[in-house]
């Protein structure tokens, strides 16, 4: 079934084959009704040709619509009219391209720009809304509008973003050619000014910084901090230092490490918690591993300094190591490292708190015995020494008269007593003393004992009383016999 249109009269064909017509009937329309095609005589033939209509054109009616679909030149492109979505869609290319994007162009035929033409606008609005008077008045819109007359040298355009509260939609923002930022118009603030908030149910607005704008930077180098002097001045510090990698703290950071601090003379590093708790300052050192392991290390502290040719060497390490993960039955350990004539020494407090003395036979050269050491009769050399040693019980003195009842008390000789009879540790250590540091300063070093040398006197008394046990038993069974 066709239908034929011509002039003012629509005719049905029974048949889809188009007749052949006169050159006088040049414009005849013919709608092939099976493939909703449209076709014209041009004097001699059929041409399928595209749909030019003069007045209205309406597809579908309210609450049943068609979708209305509009090809562009490219593959893939197009314009469609979604009725069952109730939304227009503008398809890009499919070209593997860039410009392969949906596109929509708001445009003017002016051909003379002036200030405030607008070039294009986006309106929003609740026509329909039962309400009236504000409800119906555009809400919000977005318009393109020229800053000035336009040439062949300028198109100088402002974006203005317009909303409404209880009126017609105003303008509330603008973005200008030159990057402007207008607030509530041609509001654009002054130089160094910020934009604050109002807060809720204000607009936000220009105003000036809080202290005032920077107007001058002293010191400044490269990976230098900058503190303010003033209200108003920064000051680069050499003495605080970020490299994008490390900090230094009181000078250059070092290559390798997170963060170097500096002191200068005798300026130590102060913890202090500023609080009215029972809680001190802490430090926190955690090793966050996925996959911890027995022995793993925890963390170190490393003492560090340069020798006499500058070079740098390890006078203390203190370290903790896990023993054990295991759940519920984790062990660690603490060591202490110190430098021996260049060699490490270490001893340790265990995970049953037992401390251990550091004693590798490697490390010792023995003098003798006890009497090659400290002569005397021989077999009796150690205890006659005991018996002279004063041994008795003491606390610190200093202590108020009303603590001393409940003061801490230990039995022990004194470390200058020990070290007349028996010599150990140095002299400095063992009978205290006072020495002169580099700048020229006094210490005063106190006396002190250590109890591998209590100790291994008392073995050394031991051996004797055995050695003379061993001896009497002798006599006796010489006797008996």
């Amino acid at each position: 079934m066709a239908i034929q249109y011509i002039g003012s009269s629509i005719s049905g064909i029974a048949s889809d084959t188009k007749p052949t017509l006169s050159a006088n009937e040049k414009g005849v329309l013919f709608v092939e009704t099976d493939t909703d095609k449209i076709y014209q005589w041009d004097t001699d033939s059929w041409n399928v040709v595209g749909l030019d209509i003069d007045g209205d054109v309406v597809v579908g009616v309210d609450d049943t619509g068609y979708d209305v679909k509009f090809f562009g030149a490219s593959a893939g492109a197009y314009m469609l009219w979604d009725q069952s979505a109730d939304q227009l869609i503008i398809m890009g290319a499919s070209a593997d391209a860039t410009t392969s994007t949906g596109k929509l162009l708001l445009a003017t035929s002016l051909t003379d720009i002036n200030a405030n033409d607008v070039l294009g606008k986006v309106e929003f609005q609740a026509p329909s809304e039962a309400g009236g008077t504000d409800a119906i008045t555009v809400a919000a819109a977005i318009e393109a509008v020229a800053q000035g007359t336009f040439s062949a040298s300028v198109n100088a355009t402002d974006l203005i973003f317009k909303t409404g509260h209880s009126e017609a939609a105003t303008e509330k923002v603008r973005f200008t050619s030159q990057g402007e930022i207008g607030i509530g118009g041609a509001n654009y603030g002054t130089d160094g000014q910020v934009l604050t908030s109002g807060g809720a149910g204000a607009a936000v607005a220009w105003e000036d910084a809080g202290g005032g704008a920077v107007t001058a930077v002293a010191n400044g180098a490269d990976n230098r901090i900058a503190t303010f002097s003033s209200s108003t001045a920064l000051n680069g510090e050499a003495n605080l230092q970020f490299n994008g990698t490390e900090l230094g703290v009181g000078g250059a950071p070092v290559s390798g490490y997170t963060a170097t601090i500096t002191t200068t003379g005798s300026i130590p590093l102060r913890l202090v918690a500023d609080n009215d708790t029972t809680d001190g300052p802490r430090m926190f050192f955690k090793h966050d591993s996925d996959t911890p392991a027995n022995n793993d290390q925890i963390a170190a502290w490393n003492f560090r300094c340069n020798n006499s040719i500058g070079a740098e060497w390890e006078a203390l390490r203190f370290f903790v190591n896990a023993k054990t993960v295991t759940n519920n039955s984790e062990d660690s350990e603490a060591r202490f490292t110190v430098k021996n004539s260049g060699s490490d020494v270490t001893g340790y407090l265990s995970s049953a708190g037992a401390w251990t003395d550091g004693s590798d036979s490697a490390f010792k050269t023995y003098e003798g015995t006890a009497h090659s050491i400290y002569g005397g009769t021989d077999g009796k050399v150690i205890t006659d020494k005991l018996k002279s040693l004063n041994v008795g019980r003491y606390y610190t003195k200093g202590i108020a008269s009303d603590k001393i009842p409940t003061a801490e008390r230990h039995i022990s000789p004194t470390a200058q007593d020990f070290y007349n009879a028996f010599g150990t540790g140095t002299e400095l250590s063992g009978l205290g003393g006072e020495i002169t540091k580099s700048d020229g300063t006094k210490e005063t070093i106190h006396a002190s004992l250590a109890p591998k040398d209590m100790a291994g006197v008392g073995l050394m008394a031991i051996k004797e009383l055995i050695a003379r046990i061993e001896t009497l038993e002798s006599e006796v069974e010489t006797l008996k016999g």
